[in-house]
């Protein structure tokens, strides 16, 4: 695909802001495929990209809510008081998905905090 593939330089500015727009789609289903864009496209812990995942944290839709975990455990950032609360609080989801994912990511960025 054209993330994966190397088609867009990781980093470009334009594909970025084109994700992030993404993120805030009226569809759920665009704003999950965003979230999972942009660790493809945006360099580790991007002020915008952080941004991006933290408002996607409390979304409406769980699919959306889990998707923002996952991406938060990938290129999130430890230091981003407002991701260590919505995962924090994700931790108490009603949907188990986004409750595992939540746990998942938080494990994630402690760990990458020891290495």
């Amino acid at each position: 695909d054209v993330f994966r593939g190397g088609l867009v330089p990781r980093g470009d500015s334009e594909t970025l802001a084109l994700v992030i727009s993404a993120s805030a789609s009226p569809l759920p289903a665009a704003r999950q495929a965003a979230l999972l864009a942009l660790p493809f496209v945006s360099p580790k812990a991007h002020r915008f990209a952080l941004s991006a995942i933290v408002a996607r944290l409390h979304d409406s839709d769980w699919a959306v809510r889990h998707e923002a975990a996952l991406t938060a455990g990938s290129i999130g950032d430890r230091m981003d008081d407002r991701m260590m609360q919505g995962l924090s609080r994700l931790e108490q989801d009603p949907e188990p998905y986004v409750r595992a994912a939540a746990k998942d990511a938080l494990a994630a960025l402690f760990k990458e905090d020891e290495a």
